[in-house]
């Protein structure tokens, strides 16, 4: 069972591997409950992205962590909790839902999204025999990750104070560049429809009547680029919603970029 929509690297990993995927619709407070129930009793096995998820940035609620906890638990099946997000919140942190569920669950994290882009270094958090099996896998598929990469985070890491202090300072910077790319879409762009997200890096939304995979083909043309919603669901449905990434761009480049989508949108219609 996956998000609808739902993180396109994950969606191509389990086509690869052949496994058939059933959609859930995912809101702003977490994924549609029942739904989610009746496709799990016959799956077993859920990848969900419960903090500030991607692309639609959503935030479970406590009440719907712990409700798909139990359902997992009574189900005996497997959670896969993908949480490149979690440490990007504006507020407050939220409680994994692996947390609660530790033997029937593999949590992932990775220091790309938090520490350097370029930093291809992950982690995993699972039960010792699923570890172990994992482990298998990875060695099959790129024998081992960068040595030189693992020691410098390690001894970066070594430091107990110093990460702590990095990520409250991006915190800080991600909820200022969020509140600003927000402005400038009121501004510049004011028919796209999106909520604030509580962390994490993107601001979702739609426009009403445009075809968005349509637009940023224009858009590239001028240098422009966004991700199109289309491209996160399976069946690759036309679709009128964006994802943009608030922490990328500067305060100079986010006005010039967001009025030149205004002027191609209404080449459009």
């Amino acid at each position: 069972v996956i998000e609808k929509p739902s993180y396109l690297g994950a969606v191509n990993i389990f086509k690869m591997n052949t496994l058939t995927m059933k959609e859930v619709a995912l809101s702003s407070d977490g994924i549609e409950l029942s739904a989610f129930k009746k496709e799990y009793e016959q799956t077993k096995l859920a990848y969900l992205i419960a903090d500030f998820q991607n692309p639609m940035g959503s935030l479970y609620t406590q009440t719907k962590r712990e409700e798909i906890a139990s359902l997992i638990l009574k189900n005996g099946g497997y959670l896969i909790e993908d949480s490149p997000y979690s440490e990007l919140y504006f507020n407050e942190k939220s409680q994994s839902i692996s947390s609660m569920i530790p033997k029937n669950s593999l949590h992932l994290g990775s220091f790309s999204k938090t520490l350097a882009p370029s930093l291809r270094l992950g982690w995993v958090r699972a039960d010792k025999e699923i570890l172990v099996e994992c482990i298998k896998i990875k060695e099959t598929i790129d024998l081992h990750s960068c040595s030189i990469a693992q020691h410098t985070l390690n001894n970066y890491l070594s430091e107990k104070t110093r990460y702590k202090k990095h990520l409250k300072k991006l915190r800080e910077q991600y909820k200022e560049k969020m509140y600003f790319f927000a402005s400038a879409l009121e501004k510049y762009l004011p028919t796209f429809n999106f909520t604030l997200p509580k962390g994490g890096m993107f601001i979702y939304g739609s426009i009403e009547n445009v075809d968005t995979f349509k637009l940023v083909q224009k858009c590239m043309q001028e240098n422009v680029v966004f991700v199109p919603a289309n491209q996160f669901y399976l069946d690759k449905e036309v679709s009128n919603e964006i994802r943009f990434n608030f922490t990328h761009s500067n305060q100079e480049d986010i006005p010039i970029g967001l009025k030149k989508i205004a002027r191609i949108l209404i080449t459009l219609k």
